[in-house]
Order: structure tokens, then sequence, then C-alpha cells
């Protein structure tokens, strides 16, 4: 990097320093500028201009020296000139304590003199025992401009103590000297029409102060970001040769931002030229730009006639208040934050306008039916091209209006209900067009509250389409009441939407309230039932709708719970009014499970008034199981039977159920001692608790009297329900008995005839 690069850099930085810091005067470059060096200020945001003001501040520094921190400041040697790169070496010895990771920090404080590229440097110094000496040499420069004079420049020493402790030298403050340079060219005068958010020229006149160059070319660097040359900070121009004493012109583009102000923005101008062949610059030399206050306009005149859910105007007058001519002007509305106000076009056009011309416009509006009447702060802005043909656009032009309330376009006539807590219904709207003829019309109902839904939203909508004037029209709803909700009133707002002019517009909005009813009830009662483990009977009750509404297709269903089941799904009951009840059976069995009070449950399935089909569900009712009982019993008027002789015996037998018994079949099993016929009975038919007789006989031979044989007889019936079925009825103990008279067999019989051999052996002994 040259002499010349790290001026023009160094300048930058400066330039950048705050003001607080940067105060001293520019000297003969303040001079140079000529009427460009105004009294504008600067600020620590932007570069400051030259001006003929002292630069030097006195703020001592804020930083606190640690208490061992001793160093002095014992030789300056500066070899520079104005307007050249130079060199600075200064000699500080360290009286204090030994010091580690030193760095030495050099601040200038002067916006003139600059080391390297900056006001600031830092140079690393390493171990720096006490006693020691150490140079720091840095390259400097005072830019052309600048005066022959003594610097001033602060240096503090950064270091690590024995404690490994941070460490800080209170400030060294010292001069450093600029001799004097000879300036090769001057700035004789420099003009420009550019302004703030626009574009436009800036003409630079050079003076050739020294002797004749070859192959010049003319640099313009901006220092701040604000002005700009079409975007860029640098912009050249080639003048070729140019003999001592010449002035050249360098014109071009330059822009100002938006965010710019009415004060000098600092640019600087650089020579580039052959001389003996190698390639020298000068300068650099520094000037002001000031734009002109930005392209302003003014909006007054203003009238409206705005009404909720309306269309409407705005009118007024835009006046153009310079200072330039506003090409192919236009006026466009900033959307406002509440969206109250759609306009009817994106723009009004106001075609050119000289300064201080104005032109009426008159902006269309609607105004959205939900829009609360009152004021309202309209934001615009004025929309046309610069002088360099680009679109631009102005600051806002604000205005208050007025949104008037309007006559209600929609009467809301009746609002019908017949949605349930749980269950869904309609809500049915009757509305009526108070306005004028309406096409494409849509009806919005919206609930405020999440316990009564549209589907699974809070909001739903009904096209309608035309809609004349005085016409009234009927639109349903399809509406849940969710099972958390209650019998209160909840908020609904309906809305109409329709088409003007092709433009979408709304109504305002239609307040109502609507109470669910209360959810469907049903009571249930199980009467007349009386059950038995292991067999058959029925559930027999009653269920009455508690309201609050009709229903139809009424169905019960039992659940299958502690063993008490049914084979029948539903027992259906049909319609029921509120307060009517209807009677249903079931046939059950109950099969095992607990004696004594059971729990049965119960759901009702039916139709409501908006024909959906419900389940309610979990109606429990206590009904008795009774222990187990046989459900036929035999029993024998005479149940003896005398050895090796058979007897024919009445067997009666009784049904201990509650259900008829059809072609009742008995089939006696006897034990391999009795002999039973006939092998099977017809019993026939059995009432509850009917009792038949029948007859068996029965023989026993080869038994030991005497003893008792149990006849077990087993069961086949059918039931109501046309099932084949068995059962066994408890057995009966038959006894076996000896003969009362007649020949005695057997043992008996053998032991009379010995009995009668000894007597007649013995008579014909004593004869």
């Amino acid at each position: 990097m040259n002499g010349r690069q790290i001026t023009t850099i160094a300048l930058v930085a400066l330039l950048a320093v705050p003001a607080a810091v940067t105060g001293f005067s520019t000297g003969p470059v303040a001079q140079q500028a000529g009427p460009v060096a105004n009294n504008s200020t600067t600020t620590a945001n932007d570069s400051a201009a030259p001006a003929a003001t002292t630069d030097e501040s006195t703020a001592p520094s804020t930083q606190t020296a640690s208490p061992d921190a001793d160093f002095e400041v014992v030789d300056v040697d500066a070899d520079l000139q104005v307007g050249e790169q130079g060199t600075v070496a200064v000699t500080i010895e360290n009286q204090g304590e030994d010091a580690a990771d030193v760095v030495v920090n050099l601040q200038s404080r002067s916006s003139s003199l600059v080391f390297g590229e900056s006001a600031t440097a830092s140079q690393f110094v390493g171990e720096w025992d006490e006693g020691e000496n150490r140079t720091i040499e840095l390259d400097a420069t005072v830019p052309s401009g600048g005066e022959a004079r003594s610097y001033p420049v602060e240096a503090t020493v950064s270091y690590v103590n024995d404690d490994d402790d941070q460490s800080q030298s209170a400030p060294l403050t010292f001069g450093v000297t600029a001799g004097e340079g000879d300036e090769d060219f001057a700035i004789v005068s420099t003009s420009s029409d550019v302004a703030v958010g626009d574009t436009g020229n800036l003409s630079v006149v050079l003076e050739n102060q020294g002797g004749d160059i070859e192959d010049a070319v003319i640099n313009l660097q901006t220092l701040s970001g604000t002005v700009t040359f079409g975007g860029l900070a640098n912009t050249s121009e080639f003048v070729g040769d140019w003999e001592a004493g010449e002035q050249r012109t360098i014109e071009t583009d330059i822009s100002a931002a938006s965010s710019a102000r009415e004060r000098s923005y600092p640019v600087q101008a650089t020579v580039a030229h052959e001389d003996d062949g190698r390639e020298t610059q000068a300068g650099p030399y520094l000037f002001g730009v000031t734009p002109a206050g930005e392209q302003a306009f003014t909006l007054d005149g203003v009238d409206s006639s705005l009404a909720v859910g309306e269309e409407g105007t705005v009118s007024g007058t835009i006046t153009n208040d310079g200072p330039k001519n506003a090409t192919d002007a236009t006026l466009v509305f900033a959307a406002n934050a509440t969206g109250d106000l759609v306009p009817r076009q994106s723009e009004v056009v106001l075609e050119d306008i000289s300064p201080d011309g104005s032109v009426d416009f008159e902006y269309p509006f609607v105004v959205n039916g939900s829009a609360e009447p009152g004021e309202r702060q309209l934001p615009f802005v004025v929309q046309y091209r610069n002088a360099a043909g680009e679109t631009v656009r102005s600051e806002r032009l604000t205005t208050q209006v007025i949104i008037d309330d309007r006559a209600d376009e929609f009467a809301l006539e009746n609002v019908a209900s017949n949605v349930q807590v749980g269950d869904t219904g309609t809500i049915d709207l009757t509305l009526r067009n108070t306005g004028s003829d309406r096409e494409d019309a849509s009806v919005t109902l919206e609930s405020s509250n999440a316990q009564v839904l549209f589907g699974n939203s809070t909001s739903a909508t009904r096209y309608v389409g035309e809609w004349e004037a005085n016409e009234t029209k009927t639109v349903s709803f399809g509406t849940t009441a969710t099972p958390d909700a209650s019998v209160e009133a909840y908020a609904l707002t309906a809305q109409v939407s329709y088409l003007d002019d092709g433009q979408p517009v709304s109504s305002q909005q239609l307040s109502m309230g609507i109470s669910p009813r209360d959810e469907q009830a049903f009571a249930i009662n199980t009467t007349d039932t009386t059950l038995r483990i292991d067999r058959d009977g029925s559930l027999n009750g009653t269920v009455t709708n508690a309201g609050p509404l009709p229903v139809s297709n009424a169905t019960i269903r039992l659940s299958n719970r502690s063993g008490i089941t049914s084979e029948r799904a539903a027992y259906p009951v049909g319609n029921l009014d509120v307060g009517e009840n209807e009677t249903f059976s079931f046939p059950v069995s109950v099969q095992g499970g607990a004696t004594g009070p059971q729990q049965v449950e119960y759901s009702v399935a039916y139709t409501g008034p908006t024909d959906n089909r419900r389940t309610d569900t979990g109606f429990m009712s206590q009904v008795d199981v009774a222990p187990r009982r046989p459900l036929l019993t035999t029993t024998i008027e005479d149940p003896n039977v005398t050895v090796q002789q058979s007897e024919v015996m009445n067997v009666t037998v009784t049904n201990q159920g509650s259900e008829t018994l059809r072609n009742v079949q008995a089939v006696p099993n006897g034990s391999g001692s009795l002999a039973v016929s006939p092998t099977s009975l017809f019993v026939g038919q059995l009432e509850p608790g009917e009792t038949v007789t029948r007859q068996l006989e029965i023989d026993a031979d080869d038994v030991e009297v005497p003893s008792r044989i149990p006849l077990i007889i087993d069961f086949q019936y059918e039931t109501n329900s046309n099932e084949m079925r068995q059962t066994q009825a408890p057995p009966v103990g038959i006894a076996v008995v000896a003969a009362e008279s007649g020949l005695v067999t057997g043992p008996v019989v053998v032991g009379a005839v010995l009995l009668i051999v000894v007597l007649g052996g013995l008579i014909w002994y004593l004869r």
C-alpha cells in the first residue's frame, strides 16, 4: 500500500471519529472548498465535512490507571509533512513494575492526524522489564489542507502484571509535529443540485498548481454512505495531459439517500498521474456536498363521504412543495393498520406537478361492514419519477377522516334453533334485505364460544345468491352444542357479504343469542322380573322419554353383565313423546353368577328431531337373582318295590320354571339293579307350575334287601323360542323290600329245609 492510498483510507477513518474527539481545525482545506464549506454541523454518525473550526479535544481519558503502572514518554521523532505519508517514532520508558503481554495503544486527538488508516493504532511489545525503554514506530499522515503544527496524541500501555492481573497505565500525552508540504492541486469550486432522496449532478473544478502532468485521472470518493455516486462510493474521470495553472472540471451523477439531511457530507478528490514513469497520487482534497431538502408535498382540503359498509370517497388537494418537478405523479393509499378501508383502485393519477403546483384528487374507498364508526387517520404517499427517471415515493402524508355509521342493510327477522347439548341440530336465520338489490350474497354466522360450533369451526358461511330489496330469506346452519355446553345463551353474530359493482362489500354485524336445550334424557325401570341361576327368564321394564324433545325409532339394548345374557340384541319401543313411556321385555338366561340383587345396564338408541341417530348409555337397574332350582322335579307317591317283583308306580312331573315347556320327553335312567319301562315316556306340554302324572314299571332283581336305589329321569323339552333343551330332575330313591308272604327262596328256604331234616331225624331217633 503506497502513501497516497494510506492517506485516503486514513481520511475515511478520521472523518468517522465522533465530533467530541475530532474537533480540530482543517485549516487550508476549508478555505479551498470555498462556498461548499458551510456552517452545518456534523454528528458522530457521519464523517465530518471540512469546516473552519477548532478540532482538538481536551476530554480526559476515562481509563483507570493501575497503581503500580508507571510509564513515561522519553522521546518523539516524527518525519512527517502535510499531504504526505511519514513516520512517527515514540520512545517510552517503563519506570514501574515488570510487565508481560504489553500492548501500546495510540490515539490521535485530532482529525487531521492518522496512523496508517485510522485515528488509533496498537502495537504488541511483549515482555517489558522495569527501567527498559521501547520504541514504537508507526506510519502517520496529515492530509493535504492540514496545518504544519504539532498534533496531540495520547498513549496508554496495557499489560499483565506479576499477579496475572490485567493492568493499565495512565494516559501519556505527547505531540507529533508535521512540517509544511507542497500542494500540487486545489479545489476551485464545487456545485450540486442533488436533493434528499433524489439523484442530481455534482460538478468539481480543480486547478493544477504544480507542474505539467500526463495521463491524469481525477478520483472522487464519498466518505459517507448517505451520499453516493449511483450507489457507489467512488467515481473516476480520465483528463489526460494537464498543464500547470490549468483547471479541469469533473461532472458526475450523485445521489442522496432518503435518510439524508440538509447538511454537508464529506467528499474527497485525488489526482493520479505519471511522474517520471511512476504512478503518483496527489491529495486527498476535501469538500462538502449539501443535499437540498427532500421533495415535499402537502395534503390539504380533505373531505370524505365514508360510512360503515358503504362506498365513499376521500377528496383533497396535493401541492408540490419542491424543490423539483414531480413527473408522472400518482397518489397511493398506504394501507392503514386496521384494514377498515379498502381502496377501490390502487392509485389515483395526478400527472406532472411543478414546484408550488397543486392537483385535486378523489380517491374511492369501501368501508368494511365490521368497521366501527369514528375518526381514522389515513396515510397516502405521492409516487413520481425523479430527474434520473427513477420511481420514488414521498414521505407519508396523513389526514384525518370520519367514518359515519350507516343505516342497517339487513334486518334479523327471526332465529330458530333445535340444538341440544351434546347433539347436532340447526339454527335457522330469517333475514330481510332492507337496502338495495344485491348479487352473489352469502351469510356468515360466527360463534363467540367454542361450545357452539358449526362442524369443527366457530364460523360457517352459506351462499344465498341474488337478494332483492325487501326480500326475506331463511338460511340454515348445521350446529353442534358440545357435551360441555350449558343451557344458557351463547352469543352469535351474522354478517351478509355481497358484490357491489364487482367489489366485495360486507354488511353490518347482526347480533343474536341461542340457548341450547338440555341434553335428551330417558328413565328406565325394570318391573315384574324373576331370575334364577341356570334358568331362563325375562327382564321386563318401562322406558320413559324425560325430554326435552320427542324422539322416534327408540330401541332398548341390554348390556350382558353379571352372567345375565340375552340372545335378543334390541327391543324396539318406537316413537316417544315427552313424558311418554313404553314397556319392553328381554328373554334372558342366568348362567352362574351370584344370587341376590344384581345390576343390569341398558342403553337407548333413538332418532332426534334433526334425524340424527344417537345412543344414550349407562341406564342402571337392579334385579333379584334367585338361587339355583331344578326346572323339572319328579315325585313318586309310594317308591317301594318288592325284591324279585315289579311294581307300577305313579310318577308326578312338575314344571317349576316361568316358561311353558312343550313336547316334554322323560327318559328314566335307573341303576343296573333296577329295570324301568318304558324307556322313554312322553309327558307333553307343561305350563309354569303345572304337574302331570305318568306311570313307570320298575323291577328289582338280585337286590339285597332292604336297600334304597336312586332313580334318575332325564328330560328333553322345547322352549317357546322353539329351542330343544335338556335337563335332569333330582333323583328319587326307590326302596327295595322283602316279600310279606309266600315261598321263601334263597338262603331262607335252604335253612328251612335243613331245619325240617334235622327235626325229622330227631323224631325218628326218639321213636
